[in-house]
């Protein structure tokens, strides 16, 4: 599982405006994957599945509201585990492989963690994109995401998808597409 260097990573942001400075609300910053932050910070894992070169998964929760597919690790889970778990469990999807294309960067301002397995306030929730395959249909345990819609969309539709309320998560999907690239022909 090969990431972005930090200097292809910071190339590539800069041509999503969305995805530079403090995020969702001021307490994130999209950054480069770092393995030693994830694994002493990871709090959650978020997957872009791919299905087709260039056509991908989104998910929608029953309020309406378009999220990233993923979750919050389990005891004892990875980024990687919970990415796998978490894309069976809301598409129905196996992962056949997995890449991080970046984190965010967080800390909380709540009093408590979510969950008290789970590193706070600072914490990381790894972004990653995947080769994904539909083998089932979703069966989502967590009654808490609801997610209630599952599409086959090309990574550009999920920009208006994602609209206004969450432009960064639309525009991960195409980071997430042109790291692929990135990755795929550094791997040859």
């Amino acid at each position: 599982m090969t990431s972005l260097d930090s200097k292809t990573f910071r190339e590539l942001i800069s041509s999503f405006p969305s995805l530079q400075g403090k995020l969702r609300n001021g307490y994130a910053e999209f950054a480069p994957f770092d393995g030693d932050l994830v694994d002493q910070l990871c709090t959650s894992s978020y997957v872009i599945p791919f299905v087709s070169d260039t056509e991908c998964l989104v998910t929608c929760r029953a309020n309406g509201q378009w999220v990233l597919p993923g979750g919050t690790l389990e005891p004892g889970e990875n980024w990687v585990e919970t990415g796998k778990r978490e894309l069976m469990e809301e598409t129905g999807s196996l992962i056949n492989q997995i890449y991080p294309v970046g984190m965010y960067h967080c800390v909380s301002q709540a009093k408590s963690p979510p969950k008290p397995h789970l590193p706070h306030p600072e914490h990381v929730r790894v972004v990653s994109w995947a080769i994904a395959e539909q083998v089932k249909r979703p069966s989502d345990p967590d009654m808490n995401s609801k997610i209630v819609d599952v599409r086959v969309v090309h990574f550009k539709e999920a920009k208006s998808l994602f609209g206004p309320t969450s432009p960064d998560f639309g525009d991960l999907y195409e980071f997430a597409y042109r790291a692929k690239q990135i990755q795929n022909t550094l791997s040859q």
